[in-house]
């Protein structure tokens, strides 16, 4: 687990109402989001409502783009690595259940890899040669619909 030193005090020379974005309530947020949580039940169970974290989404995203580092983008890279840790966790968990029984391995194929796998593999093929085939046409369309409308002499 890497561990990352962070600022976490107020950006100075703003004006207005102060961030909810504090230890403990942010690292509670983490844990919840680590054991599974859906992101709307994490903030909620700490007094954090939904808006206000996709808010902090939203500004870490602008910041990123900014290339501005700040208290926003790195909850937004915990989240992320709360997210993975959980998923990690999880398929740790069926990975010994499987030992155990074939049932675990069979259902962890089936949704990893539905194509070769899942009992609707057939169908799951034939969609996709389906979408394949439509976005040919549609790239021929395209193709056609550009050079048709050209002017003349051009």
């Amino acid at each position: 687990m890497v561990c990352i030193l962070v600022d976490m005090a107020e950006p100075k020379g703003k004006a207005g109402r102060p961030t909810m974005l504090r230890d403990p309530e942010r690292q509670a947020i983490l844990d919840a989001i680590k054991i599974g949580c859906p992101y709307s039940d994490a903030t909620e169970s700490v007094g954090v409502s939904y808006e206000t974290f996709k808010g902090w989404m939203r500004q870490a995203r602008k910041d990123k783009a900014a290339r501005k580092h700040s208290i926003f983008t790195q909850f937004a890279l915990e989240v992320k690595q709360a997210g993975a840790e959980f998923v990690k966790n999880g398929l740790k968990r069926l990975e010994e259940q499987a030992a155990k029984t074939w049932q675990t391995q069979c259902w962890l194929l089936e949704r990893r890899r539905p194509e070769e796998f899942a009992e609707n593999r057939q169908e799951i093929r034939r969609l996709a040669k389906q979408l394949a085939d439509m976005e040919a046409m549609i790239t021929k369309l395209a193709t056609v619909n550009k050079e048709t409308s050209k002017p003349e002499g051009g």
